[in-house]
């Protein structure tokens, strides 16, 4: 039975991957027709058309065969496959071959990579019409080819109008000729990049019209610039990796035509200055990030053009001498080497950070005041107030280390000094009957004072008790004083008691005898005490709580019960005897006094031993 039933599992199971296998068919197009049609589609090459028609999974073939083929996504269809494959590079004939989008709600999603093979032969031409439709790759789109041709008019293209170009892998110009790889933009479309956008023999096409090419990789992307036929309308950056996107040239106004936004991530201008064309606008959103390095200064505007920097952005002069403009930044930072120069109408709504890393200085314009909301020095927040080197005498804290010798100076509105930690560092202890007090430290160098033990000076008692201490740090400019704060806890833990009995010298009385005292190291042990006697050495007794009556050896020992301050304990085995008792006669006259009455009178004696036993003896007659 169990081997019928493994039987029917692997039947399913090889039933289950031959209809997976199965799905994931090639598809070829036939017909000059509609993609969801299946009288587009074969299961071969040139065969028979009546396929069914490509879903996700599927591997997509337009224009393999050498014929000119044009397949189209209609109004409303949301087309999908595995990998697109375009074009014949080997075709002895000229033959184009096209993929048309018939507007906005025409999409086609792959999930893997797409190829088109640049024609061979003639004046051809691969085409992917997205006009205002919508694609999104997966993996890479590479412009290939087959056959090396040094003849112009062999073209693969990609169009644009106000659609959406998604690539999740890298844009791959494969040219040996300038118009080979084409990316043609004729509205306000946008190609959103999330790889690498390479030209292979730093040829190719990239025709902007007032389209938008958005670098989003989460890795470091390097842009093309003033590479062959390449131009930029808007310029968008979305890296969020750390190192972030980096023009490979200087930017003009000729190259990218457009607006410049660095949206989030970080952009890197690579030491390259950037000026943009008139009446276009540089801005940086909140929450990202702009760095300068090299001595190169800020994108430079003109005809009316603006920089905006959000209110969380930040910009990072990360060169050498460089200059800072005038803007109203988000945050600001100086790293890299050499003076950053200030001059008027620069601010800060958040934070400036001066030399987090390096050894940059900030050179703040003779006799000005710059506003700034916090200021950070050496990675450290300092305190609010007036800043410059020892030559802005006006200034409330100089420092030279961060400040060039000028008359200029920043007033800081926001103390972001850090806030000192202290900590308990003799905890725990273990209770010995004495008066015990926390020690604290602190994270930076200062004087602490004023510690207080579960609210006072010192505590004798087994407990937990919350200390608190006064601080003022070394450095009052970095770190703040403390009053009354929080060190954590002062632990006097239970002592466990050495327990030692008190055994004294016992003869023989008729009465329950031995050992009860005891002494405890610490003293004071008020637990309950609970005694337990034992015969040893041939003696015959317990182990009892009552002490023991008869003459013997043995032993005594006491177990104390935990209280507030003490562990439960117990004293070792203590050793102590019963000695017998050596008895004593007393004879004494038990009838007398008697009253005369003539008679003949004789006295009678008792004899008595001490352990209390009695016996008559025989009349005596007195003499």
């Amino acid at each position: 039975m169990k081997k019928l039933k493994a039987l029917s599992l692997l039947t399913l199971l090889a039933a289950f991957l031959g209809a997976s296998t199965a799905n994931a068919a090639s598809r070829y197009a036939v017909a000059n027709a509609n993609w969801n049609a299946t009288s587009t589609w074969s299961a071969s090459s040139g065969g028979a058309s009546g396929a069914s028609v490509p879903v996700a999974g599927d591997t997509v073939y337009i224009g393999e065969a050498s014929v000119n083929r044009t397949v189209t996504i209609p109004s409303g269809y949301s087309a999908a496959c595995t990998t697109l494959n375009m074009g014949n590079g080997s075709a002895s004939s000229p033959y184009n071959t096209t993929l048309t989008f018939a507007d906005a709600t025409s999409s086609l999603t792959v999930s893997g990579n797409v190829t088109m093979q640049r024609p061979s032969y003639g004046s051809a031409t691969d085409l992917i019409a997205l006009g205002a439709g919508s694609m999104s790759v997966g993996g890479t789109l590479t412009m290939a080819y087959t056959a090396s041709s040094s003849s112009s008019g062999r073209v693969n293209e990609v169009s644009i109008s106000t659609g959406t170009l998604t690539v999740s892998g890298d844009l791959v110009f494969s040219a040996e000729l300038v118009d080979h790889s084409q990316l043609v933009f004729s509205g306000a479309g946008t190609l959103n990049l999330g790889g690498a956008f390479t030209l292979q023999n730093n040829l190719g096409t990239l025709t902007p019209s007032t389209g938008t090419v958005n670098f989003n990789d989460t890795s470091a992307q390097t842009i093309p610039i003033g590479v062959s036929a390449v131009t930029y309308n808007n310029l968008t950056i979305n890296n969020a990796s750390a190192t972030g996107a980096t023009p490979s040239a200087a930017i003009t106004g000729t190259l990218v035509t457009g607006n410049l936004s660095v949206q989030s991530g970080t952009f890197a201008n690579g030491g390259f200055a950037i000026a943009l064309a008139s009446a276009k606008n540089f801005s940086v959103a909140s929450g990202a990030t702009f760095n300068l390095t090299g001595t190169s200064a800020m994108v430079t505007v003109s005809g009316g053009g603006t920089k905006t920097f959000g209110s969380t952005s930040t910009v990072n002069y990360a060169g050498s001498g460089q200059t800072v403009s005038a803007e109203t930044y988000g945050n600001l930072i100086f790293s890299g080497s050499g003076a950053k120069s200030m001059s008027g109408a620069t601010s800060v709504a958040g934070n400036l950070s001066i030399a987090p890393t390096g050894t940059a200085t900030a050179s703040v314009g003779a006799g000005l005041t710059l506003s700034v909301s916090s200021l950070t020095l050496g990675g450290l927040g300092r305190i609010n107030g007036y800043w410059g080197s020892t030559t802005a005498t006006t200034a409330t804290y100089q420092n030279n280390t961060y400040f060039a010798a000028t008359t200029g100076r920043l007033s800081v509105s926001t103390d972001t000094r850090s806030t000192p930690t202290l900590s308990v560092n003799n905890s725990p202890v273990t209770y010995d009957g004495s008066a015990k007090a926390a020690t604290v430290s602190a994270s930076v160098t200062g004087s602490v004072s004023s510690i207080l033990t579960g609210g006072a000076a010192t505590q004798t008692s087994a407990g937990t008790y919350a200390v608190t201490a006064n601080f003022t740090p070394t450095d009052t400019t970095s770190y703040s004083s403390l009053t009354a704060a929080s060190a954590g806890n002062f632990i006097i833990n239970k002592a466990t008691p050495t327990v030692a009995v008190t055994a004294g010298t016992y003869t023989y009385t008729g009465l329950a005898q031995g050992p009860n005292s005891y002494t405890t190291s610490p003293s004071g042990d008020t637990g309950t005490a609970t005694w337990s006697y034992d015969g040893v050495s041939g003696t015959t007794y317990g182990p009892s709580a009552t002490a023991p009556t008869a003459a013997g050896s043995y032993t005594a020992q006491v177990s104390l019960a935990a209280d507030s301050n003490n562990n439960s304990a117990s004293s070792s085995a203590t050793a102590f005897s019963i000695a017998k008792a050596t008895p004593t006669a007393t004879l004494a006259v038990n009838n007398s006094p008697v009253i005369y009455d003539g008679t003949a009178k004789s006295a009678t004696v008792g004899i008595s031993r001490s352990e209390e036993h009695t016996s008559e003896l025989q009349s005596l007659r007195h003499l």
